[in-house]
């Protein structure tokens, strides 16, 4: 009950703050559980200082300040901003969620070479094409600040858990085929070579026939449905659907055959939300 309390306290708290900012004419850029940012003309300083001054008399709490030049912000948990110190020089980067390069080993390192060419597009106008079409002939990018790690730089990862599975599937000649993968597989979007599926389980406790008369509402005949209707199937979807991958859970040392397109593309869907 305690936490509960504090946690609604803080809440309503930064509300205040957001109201008493806006009130003085600052923009706001975001807000969640943690604080707020704000956009500010330096001729509105002393009236932000004084609204922060109040706040902290009334709250009890206190805020701490980091200041931006630049913030490239998609949504509150997905922004790359850099830090400037009190005589506006630039001393860091900041690096949330989608921007994140150099992330802590327990989270997900899938596709790094999309910030990497993000970061760099952002704060240095590179094109993310020649980012990623020169990645494989660099140790350091310089710029940011970050080490390349060739291939694994592209690699993605998938991991099947409680009685779900993977599967590649192949088309060789006219026939079509899968062959079972382990249950935690790394791989990279390549030009050529196999669609990766992910399969799991029919749904338990689903009547079959029942859903299949909720989807084809104009059959009404129950002699009409054949075995394929009424057993439930496994359910089955592409992984990078429409694109191939290489599985690359076995190192070896190329050639990749990488598709340039594909992380290009995944570049530009995040810039284009900025």
């Amino acid at each position: 009950m305690v936490i509960m309390k504090t946690t609604f306290l803080g809440q309503l708290s930064l509300i205040m703050l957001c109201e008493r900012m806006h009130l003085i004419g600052v923009q706001l850029i975001s807000a969640n559980t943690d604080g707020i940012v704000i956009q500010y003309h330096k001729d509105q300083k002393d009236a932000v200082n004084k609204v922060h001054k109040e706040w902290e008399e009334i709250t009890g709490y206190i805020l701490e300040d980091t200041d931006y030049e630049r913030i490239f912000f998609s949504n509150v948990n997905n922004y790359l901003a850099e830090i400037i110190d009190s005589n506006g020089d630039i001393v860091k980067h900041k690096y949330k969620g989608t921007y994140e390069i150099d992330k802590d080993w327990h989270k997900d390192h899938s596709n790094r070479i999309v910030s990497i060419a993000v970061a760099r597009a952002c704060l240095f106008e590179i094109p993310p094409e020649d980012t990623i079409r020169n990645h494989m002939n660099i140790d350091h990018y310089d710029d940011i600040g970050v080490d390349a790690h060739g291939i694994y730089d592209f690699c993605s990862s998938v991991r099947a858990r409680g009685d779900a599975k993977y599967e590649t599937q192949q088309l060789i000649g006219n026939e079509l085929i899968n062959t079972s993968l382990p249950k935690t597989n790394r791989y990279f979007v390549s030009n050529n070579g196999v669609y990766l599926k992910k399969i799991l389980p029919p749904l338990e406790g689903k009547d079959p026939i029942e859903n299949y008369r909720k989807n084809n509402p104009q059959q009404l005949d129950l002699f009409h449905f054949t075995d394929d209707v009424v057993i439930e199937k496994p359910r089955e979807s592409f992984i990078e659907a429409n694109y191939q991958v290489t599985i690359f859970n076995r190192a070896f040392n190329g050639p990749f055959d990488i598709n340039e397109k594909y992380y290009i593309n995944e570049c530009n869907k995040i810039l284009d939300k900025l």
